[in-house]
């Protein structure tokens, strides 16, 4: 039933050639023109190897901006990575299987083309690099 809106794309429809590294994964997460063309209903991300589907998505959980698997620092109590300290634990997740708004993306993720020089420049200011830890602090100045 999900397999007829399952797209695959390759990385050279982006722009991506060559060796491509989880930095520029990430970083094409967090662009545009990776969401353009597929509505505006939620995007399910799954490309990590961290995370395991216990339950499908709640009818509310799909309004959702950002919704990813609780990191594991903010259940334990466990200490943050450097890049998230900031950041409240309700405001994020995992990204490496999670369902993303190409709305909010569209507004305000990267603009430039995938593999331009603009891009790639862009890419080493957006700070943090994961682009599951990127969503938690643009969604947490986009509600303060």
């Amino acid at each position: 039933r999900c397999r007829a809106r399952a797209d695959v794309a390759s990385l050279e429809r982006f722009g991506l050639k060559g060796r491509v590294d989880f930095k520029l994964i990430s970083c094409l997460w967090k662009t545009r023109a990776y969401y353009e063309g597929i509505g505006a209903g939620p995007l399910l991300v799954a490309g990590g190897d961290d995370v395991i589907v216990r339950r499908p998505p709640s009818a509310a959980e799909l309004n959702e901006t950002f919704l990813g698997a609780p990191w594991a620092w903010c259940d334990y109590g466990g200490k943050a990575p450097r890049t998230c300290q900031r950041v409240a634990c309700f405001c994020g997740g995992n990204g490496g299987f999670s369902l993303r708004s190409p709305a909010f993306v569209a507004s305000f993720g990267l603009q430039s083309k995938p593999g331009s020089p603009q891009w790639h420049r862009a890419c080493e200011r957006e700070r943090p690099y994961a682009d599951d830890v990127w969503f938690a602090h643009r969604l947490h100045k986009a509600v303060q």
